[in-house]
């Protein structure tokens, strides 16, 4: 289906149901292309045909409400039976006003425009195709002049939505390796993907390579396969780690390789697994993977995780919609959850964005803050007490070597590690947590010396018990993250079952290991300095969000003056 329209310089289209500006070369245009075809218009718009009648020489088919006959003309009271009417004809254009451009605009695959030079006052706009990246310009004549005023007559085409989406796809690839990782040349990239995200993580891979990777190495996982070892695996299994795994993982982070995780799946591909099946094998690997994990805390190697939606992911985020529908809205909140719109420039956002988060570490860091005091009408009332070398963080982290990376994509989030024993009160999650699999909710933790003594959820309670388990350290906090409620990912106003996405869309806490970068020369302590530090240690590190419209954090400086941080959800400053 195609249109034709004339538009301004601004795109506008028309002011008061009128053109400001009539081109006799352009109704010729508009003759020559639209004889014989059908026509699409809005009933308002055919009444200012000449004589209030449908056009001669054409299939005109009116789109009103109103139960009318029109003689010359077929009435369509709705879209599909607009659509289904034009399916008669070889040729159908949209012709207007500006209601009926919008109602069709998702099924035109072409549209003829003339560019008029000239930005006359415009209360109706037809959608600007040279900024939508699902649009290309075909062909563009000359410019001409008519009556002084410049015009020009163009062809725009919808680009293959395929195409699209590919081109999407690429440009995210290229994002997680260029700015998530950070690749340079000769480096060895390891990139950890279940099987189902295949075809993204080759497209991954691709972009490690065509950056100057030395060698890039797939780590594939699956999460159903993986489901089924929880519940029916041999019981001593659970305690057990394939020295191959431990090879793997400890052997290439010890020899400096970059890691890419990209995260995807069911949120709650372990709901029917026995909570202490799932932590006795999370004992298991947290020891076993402890030389890994301990120098990705510690940024000295480089590491990035990014999410691609699958369809039992997506169906959860959209239960109202088939898979494919839900598949492809969740794609639609990626791509803009990480910058990324088809035209190109997300790796420039991207270090625009870094910027920005940077200049508000700087800030933070210059108050040397004594502590955090949290509080919303959902019930937190906590105070954070600060390590007295702490450091805030933000946007991107650097290994020992000066090499710049972003943990996280997206990311949000300006972070500090609480003092181990500081923190005092009661918090309240804002949003559910998907953990091991399953999803829990309503988390309510009552905290004294820094140690939660009381946990509670509406659902996922035992799931919840069993990670602040895994060690003494988990029942510690590592993690205070502010994040503007306000925020590109909270204003979708969609909750993703995802940590990586909902903690970007909230403040959060997290319980468990604290990151060294996160005191003042952390990253060269040993993990005793660490604790003579006031940073927290374990085997686990859980985000959960905290964040609602009415937060209020009020920081307390050494000499105690306090100063608003957040009001209403937002940062002050």
């Amino acid at each position: 289906m195609e249109a034709i329209v004339a538009v301004y310089s601004d795109w506008g289209i028309g002011d008061g149901g009128t053109q400001p500006v009539v081109l006799h070369a352009d109704r010729a245009h508009f003759r020559t292309h639209t004889a014989g075809a059908a026509v699409i218009v809005g009933r308002k718009t055919m009444e200012d045909f000449p004589g209030g009648r449908p056009l001669k020489g054409r299939h005109n088919i009116v789109v009103t409400r109103q139960n009318l006959t029109i003689e010359g003309a077929e009435v369509a009271r709705s879209t599909d039976e607009a659509l289904e009417l034009a399916g008669k004809y070889d040729k159908c254009y949209v012709i207007g006003g500006a209601s009926v451009f919008r109602q069709f605009f998702p099924y035109l695959d072409r549209v003829e425009i003339t560019k008029i030079d000239l930005k006359p006052r415009s209360d109706s706009f037809f959608p600007d195709l040279d900024a939508d990246p699902d649009w290309v310009c075909a062909a563009q004549g000359d410019w001409q002049e008519e009556d002084g005023i410049r015009f020009c007559f163009c062809t725009y085409e919808r680009k293959d939505k395929n195409k699209v989406m590919e081109e999407k796809l690429r440009e995210y690839a290229r994002l997680l390796v260029e700015v998530g990782v950070n690749l340079q040349k000769g480096q060895t990239l390891v990139i950890r993907s279940q099987v189902d995200c295949a075809p993204f993580a080759r497209l991954c891979e691709e972009a490690a390579y065509a950056a100057g990777a030395r060698e890039v190495v797939m780590d594939w996982g699956d999460e159903q396969s993986t489901r089924l070892h929880y519940l029916y695996a041999a019981d001593e299994l659970l305690d057990e780690v394939p020295e191959w795994k431990k090879m793997f993982s400890n052997g290439y982070a010890e020899a400096g390789a970059l890691f890419l995780s990209i995260s995807s799946g069911d949120p709650e591909i372990f709901k029917d697994v026995d909570p202490a099946r799932l932590l006795r094998s999370s004992r298991a690997y947290g020891k076993a993977m402890e030389p890994f994990r301990s120098r990705l805390m510690a940024n000295r190697n480089v590491w990035s995780l990014g999410a691609i939606p699958v369809e039992s992911w997506a169906k959860k985020v959209f239960p109202g919609l088939d898979g494919k529908e839900a598949l492809e809205k969740l794609w639609d909140a990626v791509f803009k959850s990480v910058r990324i719109t088809g035209a190109g420039d997300a790796v420039e956002k991207w270090r625009a964005h870094e910027a920005m988060l940077r200049a508000r570490v700087e800030k933070l860091n210059a108050w040397r803050f004594k502590s955090l005091h949290y509080r919303n009408a959902l019930g937190t009332d906590l105070v954070v007490r600060l390590p007295k070398d702490h450091l805030w963080a933000g946007g991107s982290s650097a290994t020992p070597e000066g090499q710049r990376f972003i943990a996280n994509m997206p990311t949000e989030e300006i972070f500090t590690a609480p003092l181990r024993d500081g923190v005092d009160g009661v918090v309240c999650a804002a949003m559910p947590l998907v953990l091991n699999g399953n999803l829990v909710e309503g988390i309510r933790f009552v905290v004294r010396d820094g140690k939660i003594v009381e946990a509670h959820a509406e659902s996922g309670e035992a799931v919840l018990k069993a990670e602040l388990s895994v060690d003494e350290g988990a029942t510690h906090f590592g993690e205070a993250a502010l994040v503007p409620y306000d925020s590109p990912i909270r204003n979708q106003e969609i909750l993703f079952y995802d940590t990586l996405f909902d903690e970007n869309a909230a403040c959060h806490l997290a319980f468990g290991d604290a990151y060294p970068e996160c005191v003042r020369g952390g990253e060269d302590m040993t993990a005793e300095e660490l604790a003579a530090a006031g940073l927290n240690h374990s085997d686990t590190h859980v985000d959960f969000m905290v964040g609602t419209r009415d937060l209020s954090i009020i920081g307390t400086t050494a000499d105690g003056e306090e100063i608003a941080v957040f009001e209403n959800g937002n940062f002050t400053f």
